[in-house]
């Protein structure tokens, strides 16, 4: 049987790097490879494979994980295809799915949150330090001290 291949998109969760995931399932026997493309082109930074497919009752499953920069995964219109060829005895056969980056839109919103929130860091930084300053200021030139 040929595996039955998802991929899944990364988690919100990830801040500077995503971590795609690609599960090929329901095949047997065992003689599969995993390989990533982004954009039509063969990837191998940033790629990790199981180093053996996984026996589940009569069928072998295999995960394959691809680790790619923010900047990449937000880029409009990249598409992550992840691609297994199986040999059942006879022939190759290739069984492949995909996932899109991030929309434009969503991108640029993303963005946006994200760097609001580095501004207010930075500001809520410099006020501590300004206000830190400030105590040690008072503290110093009291006649007593």
């Amino acid at each position: 049987d040929p595996p039955t291949v998802t991929v899944l998109p990364p988690s919100k969760k990830e801040k500077n790097k995503k971590t795609l995931v690609c599960v090929a399932s329901r095949f047997y026997p065992d003689h599969v490879s995993v390989s990533w493309q982004i954009d039509g082109d063969n990837i191998t930074d940033g790629v990790a494979t199981d180093s053996a497919a996984r026996l589940e009752g009569e069928h072998y499953s295999i995960t394959s994980r691809l680790r790619v920069p923010l900047k990449t995964w937000l880029t409009q219109g990249k598409k992550f295809n992840c691609t297994v060829s199986f040999f059942n005895g006879n022939e190759t056969v290739y069984r492949s799915d995909w996932v899109a980056g991030v929309k434009g839109c969503l991108a640029e919103k993303y963005l946006k949150i994200t760097n609001a929130a580095k501004l207010t860091y930075a500001v809520l930084i410099a006020k501590s330090s300004f206000y830190g300053a400030f105590v040690v200021f008072l503290v110093c030139s009291r006649k007593d001290f």
